[in-house]
């Protein structure tokens, strides 16, 4: 009788183990589910912010590097077609001198050899 009871008991297990096998095989737990969405939303929320600040440091970069160009051209104006005088607009800035040969000539007004 002892022999007969283990060896049931030996095959329960093994069918046992075999309907573990086979549920673990059809997906995830919920609660694997849970901590997955849990990390998303815990590296969402730190990565967000800096990403928001890289963003406006890189806005505000491009905007002094417009400011730089603009003043580079508000010089390169007033000493080739104004005299000393910076231009009234941005459109007036954009246009090129009415004579060619005076913007190879200085403000000073002395020739180039």
């Amino acid at each position: 009788m002892v022999g007969t009871s283990s060896a049931s008991q030996t095959a329960e297990l093994g069918r046992s183990r075999k309907r573990v096998n086979i549920r673990k095989a059809h997906g995830f737990a919920l609660i694997d589910l849970v901590f997955v969405c849990g990390m998303i939303g815990l590296l969402s929320s730190i990565a967000v912010p800096k990403m928001l600040m890289a963003r406006q440091s890189a806005a505000a970069a491009s905007a002094i590097g417009s400011l730089r160009a603009i003043n580079s051209g508000e010089l390169t104006y007033a000493l080739t077609c104004a005299s000393g005088f910076y231009a009234p607009n941005l459109t007036t800035l954009g246009t090129p001198p009415a004579a060619a040969n005076r913007s190879l000539r200085p403000a000073s007004g002395w020739p180039i050899r």
